[in-house]
This record gives structure tokens, C-alpha cells and sequence, in this order.
């Protein structure tokens, strides 16, 4: 398996490929991982389990992480220990462990599955347009013409895969990531709504709509309980913070703050409460 980086920022592509991994080392099979590795950066929690399961981890050194993510240190160790693998499997698309991912699959003639991870979404696609256009002229269809399956999150991913890739015979499948939960009881058994937003804590994230939203909910007296929970930049919850705080003051000439909508951030382990 090849990915950009293992690093705990990086989120739900680090976890469900450490999580694959660690499944299929438990049922018997073979299975390396490579990436790349920052001096510095902490690695997903989710690594040790996935070694303690059997999984082999490749990490290619560096001093920082540049745009395209290149390592030809991480070219490499992959090609110096796939020797006898049966499959790639490739996790993430623009950067260079896609390229990585095809030219190994190519030399040691593989089937190269492809697991994009919610890049080809439509809010992701329209991200850093310039260089992705580039990138899919470049090899970016070459890969994708290779692959044996494309794997995305969604069928909304799906439609986008299409959308980018036209005129290619693709075999897509929707392997959607998440939990089997109980059905949920009619909203009014509930004597109060808690919300608990459980991920990574980025700018892609659009916490700030999120925000908005349970403004909105105050706004039409239906207050909620929202606590966000997750891995990320002490910045970007800075400036959540002041949202979150411009919220306040704008409601604060309509209600009594204590029956109002709260808002709690848990940070990096660290429990930190902000109340409106």
C-alpha cells in the first residue's frame, strides 16, 4: 500500500488505510506500507496497532514535506521491497505516491487498485485547479487507465471521477467509510440535541458552516450542544474561537445566554470549553 504520509493531521486516509492494513495482516495476509515521514511530525495513533497486527512500514525520511510530496527515497523502498507482491494499492491521487504507485505497479506487473479518499469530490476537485489539470495530462489518466478498480467514498466521488476522467473505461465502486449505528428514535424523545462532530479539525472541514448552522438553530429557538472533537492546527481553532465569540455577541441582545446554544472544542486531547 502506498500513501503520501501516515502523519495524525493528515486524518481519515492515514486511519482506514492503517485500518485495512491491520485487517488484512490479522486474516493472514502480507501486507507493506510506505510513505513518507517528517522529522518532527507525529505519527497517526494507528500505526502501532497496524505493526503490532503484522503490517511492515516503509517510512521514507525527509526534512519537510514539499507540495507534490516527492521522495525518491519513498520510489525506492518501494520498488526494493514489492518484489513478489500481487497488488498495489494506492491511497490519495495528486501527489507523487500516485506516481510511485504506477511505477511499480508497472515494473512488477500488478494490478493497481486505486483508493482516492474524497480527493475527486466536487468541493476537493475545485481545489488547486491549476495544478491538478496539470498533473491528470501529465499522468494523472495514465494511472487511473491502469487501475484495476477505483474504490472512492461515495457515489457522489463517483460522478466525479467520471466527470474528470471522460472517455475512460473505469471500473468504480463506492466503499463508503463509516459505522453500523442502531436507528435512531424519533427526534422528539430527545430532551435535549447534542451534537458531536468527530474528525479532523482542518479548513476543508468547513467548520466554520457548521458554526453557522447552529447559529441559525439558535436563531429559530431550537438550541443545540455541539462539541467538536479532533486532530488539528491551535490556529485554525483560534479562528473558530472568534467565530464562535461573534456568534455570542450578536445574540447576546436577543436572549439570555444561559438557555442559548454552547459550543466545546476538544483539541489534541486536550479538553478545551468555550460556552456561548
Amino acid at each position: 500500500m502506498v500513501i503520501s504520509s501516515v502523519d495524525a493531521l493528515d486524518g481519515g486516509p492515514s486511519l482506514a488505510m492503517l485500518e485495512l492494513s491491520a485487517a488484512l495482516a490479522r486474516r493472514g495476509e502480507s501486507v507493506d506500507v510506505f510513505a513518507i515521514s517528517v522529522r518532527g511530525r507525529k505519527l497517526h495513533p494507528s500505526v502501532e496497532s497496524a505493526e503490532n497486527a503484522g503490517v511492515r512500514l516503509h517510512l521514507a525520511s525527509g526534512a519537510r514535506y514539499t507540495r507534490f510530496r516527492f521522495s525518491a527515497r519513498l520510489l525506492r523502498d518501494c520498488l526494493r521491497f514489492s518484489r513478489g507482491a500481487d497488488v498495489v494499492s494506492l491511497h490519495g491521487f495528486y501527489q507523487f505516491s500516485a506516481v510511485v504507485a504506477y511505477v511499480t505497479s508497472l515494473i512488477r506487473r500488478t494490478p493497481l487498485l486505486v483508493e482516492p479518499h474524497g480527493v475527486f469530490e466536487p468541493y476537493q476537485e475545485a481545489r488547486g485547479s491549476r495544478f491538478k489539470p496539470a498533473f491528470m495530462a501529465a499522468i494523472g489518466r495514465r494511472i487511473i487507465r491502469r487501475a484495476t478498480s477505483v474504490m472512492v467514498a461515495s457515489r457522489q466521488e463517483g460522478t466525479g471521477v467520471r466527470e474528470s476522467l471522460r472517455g475512460l473505461d473505469l471500473h468504480i465502486t463506492a466503499v463508503g467509510l463509516g459505522v453500523d449505528v442502531p436507528e435512531q428514535p424519533p427526534s422528539h424523545d430527545f430532551t435535549s440535541r447534542r451534537i458531536l462532530f468527530l474528525s479532523r479539525i482542518a479548513e476543508k472541514k468547513r467548520l466554520d458552516k457548521l458554526l453557522s448552522a447552529v447559529r441559525l438553530l439558535d436563531e429559530r429557538k431550537a438550541p443545540v450542544h455541539l462539541t467538536i472533537c479532533g486532530e488539528g492546527e491551535p490556529t485554525y481553532v483560534a479562528r473558530l474561537r472568534a467565530i464562535w465569540s461573534g456568534c455570542n455577541s450578536s445574540a447576546r441582545n436577543r436572549r439570555d445566554r444561559s438557555h442559548g446554544s454552547r459550543a466545546g472544542f476538544a483539541l489534541n486531547r486536550e479538553k478545551l470549553r468555550v460556552e456561548g
